[in-house]
C-alpha cells in the first residue's frame, strides 16, 4: 500500500512509524493536490514547494502525484476544466525545475467518460467499475452495464399497530394498523405516542 499525503504532518507520521518499526526502507508517497475539490490535498497554489520540499528528503520517494475532480460530472464543466488547467500548471513547473514526481492520475469516472486530457499516466474510476454512469449528465462514451444486482427475500413480518413507532430515535410512526389487529394487550403497554 502507498499512502497519500496532503500536508507535511503526514509525513511526520510516517517518519514517525518509520522509526518505530526500525525501517530503513524509504516510504513510496503519492501526494494529492487539492486544485478545487476543497476536501483533502495541499493546495496547488502550495504543491511545488511541498513537492520540492518532499524530494529532498532522503526517507521518501514520490511515486505519485494527483487530484481529484468535483464536478467531471457535469456536461462539459468548466470547473473540471479549471481544474486541470491548475493541474497541468503544476506538473510544468515540476517538469522545469526537474523534479521527478512518478505517476500522475486525476481521472474519476466522469473525468474518463468526459475529459481524456486528463488521463495522465493512469485513471481510477469509481462508480464505473460497478457499471454506473456518474450522473445523467456524463456522456455514455463508453458501454457500461451493471456488475451486480441485489436480491433479498422477506425475513420477516410484524404486526403494528396505528401510532407505534418504528426505527431509531422514533423516525416514523404509523398511520395504520399494518397486516391484522394482535391480540388485546393492556393499554398500558401500547405508545399510541404521535
Amino acid at each position: 500500500m502507498i499512502p497519500s499525503v496532503s500536508e507535511e504532518g503526514h509525513l511526520s507520521i510516517l517518519l514517525k512509524e518509520k522509526k518505530r518499526v526500525k525501517s530503513n526502507k524509504k516510504i513510496l508517497i503519492h501526494i494529492k493536490i487539492d486544485t478545487g475539490m476543497n476536501r483533502l490535498g495541499v493546495n496547488y497554489s502550495e504543491a511545488v514547494e511541498l513537492i520540492q520540499k518532499v524530494s529532498t528528503n532522503n526517507n521518501f520517494v514520490i511515486d505519485g502525484i494527483f487530484t481529484h475532480f468535483a464536478t467531471s460530472d457535469e456536461a462539459g464543466s468548466d470547473y473540471s476544466k479549471l481544474q486541470i488547467e491548475r493541474f497541468n500548471y503544476i506538473i510544468a513547473k515540476l517538469k522545469s525545475i526537474k523534479i521527478n514526481f512518478g505517476l500522475v492520475h486525476a481521472a474519476n469516472s466522469g473525468a474518463i467518460l468526459d475529459f481524456p486530457e486528463a488521463y495522465y499516466d493512469m485513471v481510477r474510476p469509481g462508480i464505473s467499475l460497478y457499471g454506473y454512469y456518474p450522473s445523467l449528465e456524463t456522456s455514455e462514451s463508453i458501454n457500461l452495464y451493471p456488475v451486480m444486482s441485489i436480491v433479498s427475500k422477506v425475513g420477516s413480518i410484524k404486526i403494528i399497530e396505528k401510532g407505534e413507532s418504528i426505527s431509531y430515535s422514533q423516525r416514523y410512526f404509523t398511520k395504520k394498523m399494518i397486516l391484522k389487529k394482535r391480540r388485546n394487550l393492556p393499554s398500558s403497554f401500547r405508545t399510541n405516542l404521535k
